[in-house]
């Protein structure tokens, strides 16, 4: 009987842990006003929306040249764009958001984005840059490199827009073993939308078969094809990696160089060593869901990482006139660098909100 208690204690444990890391939600001192606003109870629940006068919005019948496209990950209800998207209209910079079936394949929702960025092309947007959070990440390297999707193909007849960067967030591109707890966050998904009168009836099922946390498995097959594929080469990837580590690796470098310049040189090597013990410690935290080592991709040299777990990195706690999250001024910057003359705003903004 103690044996059953201590196994159904450390189950919940683990269940509580990953809900937390998981999830969103929300959060102590959140406007409710502005939650509701996003999204429109009477608009299509997948698809790509708009965001204008600091709401979400059908597509408007013209669009401009260039926008961000945010794409959302696993059991993600839809509310971590709520410190990104006012940060980028505060820019000037046009917004819009892909929603797909977050529990589906992800192979069936990069093909569900595919059939949707000729919409963007037909209202005249030739270039975007993409945000994945997490899973979105994938969904969007994905539609990318699959060859049945055939990116560049629709690319060259002209019905789809050029995707210039591709900014990951917290993406598990190696897979995560917290993928095996997705249950826990379709849970919180379900109820966040039912809070905010969002919620439908079987709701999950409408989600997908639960695929999509078999697809986030280290090893599995789906990422093995993935990264087996060539990025392509006239896209930016640049990666964003949280981490719950009181030191970062930057932190861990300087301290190791500091300690060398002023302790003796038969002392350098357990310092080296030291650094690097740490490190590995670092690494393997990462945000509390992905560790700092899968969201490496080889030939991607943008790589930063931030302090903050899988969610808080990029969604704040609400509070009025809080710091922005780490990642915001990281994609500001990516952004401002794939078309730095377009957005005079996002030079000041990238300043002011540097981390």
């Amino acid at each position: 009987m103690k044996r059953l208690l201590l196994l159904m204690s450390l189950l919940m444990l683990i269940a509580a842990l990953a809900a937390i890391w998981f999830t969103g939600g929300l959060q102590a001192g959140e406007d409710q006003a502005e939650t509701k606003a996003a999204p429109p109870a009477k608009m299509e629940r997948f698809g790509i929306r708009w965001f204008g006068d600091g709401a979400w919005q059908p597509l408007p019948e013209r669009l401009p040249e260039q926008l961000v496209l945010l794409v959302h990950g696993l059991d993600e209800p839809g509310y971590l764009w709520r410190d990104l998207a006012p940060a980028l209209a505060r820019a000037d910079v046009p917004t819009a958001r892909f929603d797909y079936p977050n529990d589906q394949g992800v192979v069936l929702s990069s093909t569900l984005l595919g059939s949707w960025l000729p919409q963007l092309r037909q209202r005249g947007t030739k270039q975007i840059v993409v945000v994945g959070h997490s899973m979105g990440g994938l969904v969007s390297r994905e539609y990318l490199a699959d060859p049945v999707l055939d990116y560049r193909k629709h690319l060259r007849e002209g019905t789809v827009p050029r995707i210039r960067t591709l900014v990951m967030v917290g993406t598990p591109n190696q897979g995560s073993p917290m993928a095996r707890f997705r249950l826990v966050a379709e849970c919180r998904e379900q109820w966040t939308r039912f809070l905010q009168g969002d919620g439908q009836l079987l709701g999950a099922m409408a989600d997908g078969d639960g695929e999509a946390g078999k697809d986030l498995l280290p090893g599995c097959e789906f990422l093995r094809a993935l990264n087996a594929r060539e990025l392509p080469r006239d896209v930016h990837f640049a990666i964003i990696a949280g981490i719950v580590s009181p030191l970062s690796e930057a932190d861990l470098a300087s301290a190791a160089s500091h300690w060398q310049q002023n302790l003796p040189g038969f002392l350098h090597g357990p310092v080296n060593q030291m650094e690097r013990q740490l490190a590995d410690v670092a690494n393997g935290m990462g945000d509390g869901v992905v560790s700092l080592a899968s969201t490496r991709l080889p030939g991607v040299e943008d790589h930063t990482s931030v302090r903050g777990n899988h969610i808080s990195m990029l969604q704040g706690d609400g509070k009025p006139n809080h710091e922005p999250p780490p990642a915001v001024p990281i994609i500001l910057d990516r952004v401002r660098q794939t078309w730095p003359e377009r957005f005079p705003k996002l030079n000041s903004s990238t300043q002011e909100n540097k981390p």
